[in-house]
């Protein structure tokens, strides 16, 4: 006759690993946030200004909410209920035309640039990748 062997205690490590799931999820979310913000502060640095009205039309969604800035664009918003998806972009009709613009010739600000948000992007992925990477980490170590 075969050995049997009972196995107890499965239905709260799974417990257990579900709420870690749910808790770096919850981390990544909140750190893909400061990442944007991060990053809308540092592109409109280099974002045209003449009237502002490039800058004012920042938006930060997540998961498919609007969490801060101007007005979407009607395309824009992609993954409904996602919070792990953070979309950060300009609202104005004429921003991905600006933003593409080359040559870039008499900036009314000085220090501005095309390809802003791609070059503010480029400069920082590293940093946001380990930034989101820690905050993950941490709730996984706790």
């Amino acid at each position: 006759m075969p050995a049997r062997k009972r196995v107890t205690g499965l239905g709260r490590v799974q417990r257990e690993f579900h709420r870690k799931l749910r808790q770096v999820g919850t981390a990544m979310g909140q750190s893909l946030v400061e990442v944007g913000l991060d990053l809308w502060g540092k592109s409109n640095e280099l974002a045209p200004k003449k009237l502002g009205d490039l800058r004012a039309s920042a938006y930060l969604a997540v998961g498919g909410e609007m969490v801060a800035g101007g007005e979407k664009p009607p395309a824009a918003l992609m993954a409904p209920n996602d919070v792990r998806v953070v979309e950060f972009g300009y609202g104005v009709p004429y921003a991905e035309r600006l933003h593409e613009m080359q040559p870039y010739q008499d900036p009314t600000t000085p220090g501005t640039q095309p390809k802003w948000l791609e070059i503010t992007l480029s400069e920082n992925a590293d940093r946001y990748f380990k930034y989101v990477e820690k905050r993950t980490g941490e709730v996984v170590d706790d």
